[in-house]
């Protein structure tokens, strides 16, 4: 009796796995030529200080002279090596943005790791425009919009960022950055 017991359980089985790949067959995954790069880890402080001190440019001179921001401020910036009319691209959206990051719910120090990385990965990956979501809320004990003061401030001075601008409404507006990377 154990013996048939054992059997129809695996042709239920059997079956209910062919219902399922029957049922699911003609179903395709989502293709899209955008990276989303939605993360939010919970780094000790160790670990965010190793990834730090093996970041591309010196995070402690990235927090030095912090000029905040207002909440609708749009911000904007270009390197002197990047012509003026790139910038008036980006801003006018004729640079599509192929990655993208949430920095919402990180603290200053995972956002500057992440943040750190999206844009090493991309570089490598030749991947030149991406979306920094820094939003434009106020945060902690500051009452200011710290992500998108912190993020303007560490922008402007990382090699890789050719021009940064605040995104039209649709990508985030105001709370929301497309970003020019030089790629080699």
């Amino acid at each position: 009796m154990a013996g048939k017991d054992s059997g129809n359980n695996n042709s239920t089985s059997d079956n209910e796995g062919d219902l399922f790949k029957n049922t699911f067959s003609d179903v395709k995954p989502l293709v899209s030529d955008r990276v989303e790069i939605k993360k939010n880890l919970g780094l000790d402080a160790k670990t965010a200080a190793v990834r730090r001190s093996a970041a591309s440019f010196d995070a402690v001179e990235l927090d030095k002279g912090i000029t905040w921001v207002e909440p609708t401020a749009q911000l904007s910036y270009r390197s002197e090596h990047t012509r003026p009319d790139i910038l008036k691209q980006l801003k006018n959206g004729h640079i599509q943005w192929e990655a993208s990051i949430d920095l919402h719910g990180f603290t200053i120090d995972q956002a500057l790791q992440e943040l750190s990385e999206l844009i090493d990965m991309c570089c490598a990956k030749q991947i030149d425009c991406i979306r920094v979501i820094h939003g434009k809320g106020f945060s902690g004990s500051e009452q200011r919009p710290v992500l998108k003061s912190y993020c303007n401030h560490w922008l402007a001075q990382m090699p890789q960022v050719l021009a940064f601008c605040s995104a039209p409404p649709k990508d985030g507006g105001s709370g929301a950055l497309y970003v020019l990377l030089q790629v080699e």
